[in-house]
């Protein structure tokens, strides 16, 4: 975990730091399609004399100039990662929580089952049981939620070493 943090730290401050620069070549196949393709063998003999060619450059963020905000500090990506890391451990943190109150209710539940006899018993646990469904519902959404947003998390983390190192991490 250390190793792949250090490394998303530092793919991250190479991509800031580093204008990118790429070139994509346009042409037009058999069937009269136009492609792009940044591999130059991948373009026809014939078409090579002709081809335009287009270059993207990806600069490096602007830095606050003298007119903007002096209050304004420049966002470090890897401090906005590491505080969103906290806020999804804190979320998750209390998700388990919430889920081992639940387990609690439902044991006590389980405890009421049998000493329910009487029709006002049995209507008052039935009226817990419709609560504690209800209950049990918003933590699964809330956990689904949650999930989706941890994978979100995962993939920017993912595809920010994939980008930088050309190939997806393990």
């Amino acid at each position: 975990m250390i190793f792949k943090s250090s490394l998303t730290i530092l793919m991250i401050l190479l991509m800031l730091s580093i204008p990118a620069e790429a070139e994509f070549y346009k042409y037009v196949d058999e069937e009269g399609n136009i492609l792009y393709t940044d591999d130059l063998s991948k373009v026809p003999l014939d078409q090579r004399e002709g081809l335009k060619e287009y270059t993207e450059v990806r600069s490096t963020p602007q830095l606050p100039t003298a007119e903007t905000n002096q209050t304004e500090a420049p966002a470090d990506p890897i401090k906005n990662l590491e505080k969103r890391r906290q806020e999804l451990d804190q979320k998750k943190n209390q998700l388990d929580k919430d889920y081992q109150a639940l387990m609690e209710d439902r044991k006590q539940l389980e405890l009421e089952k049998e000493e329910a006899v009487t029709k006002e018993q049995i209507a008052v646990y039935n009226e817990k049981v419709n609560e504690f469904n209800k209950k049990s519902q918003a933590f699964e959404e809330r956990r689904s939620a949650i999930e989706k947003e941890i994978a979100e998390f995962n993939a920017l983390i993912d595809s920010t070493i994939g980008d930088s190192t050309g190939k997806p991490s393990e």
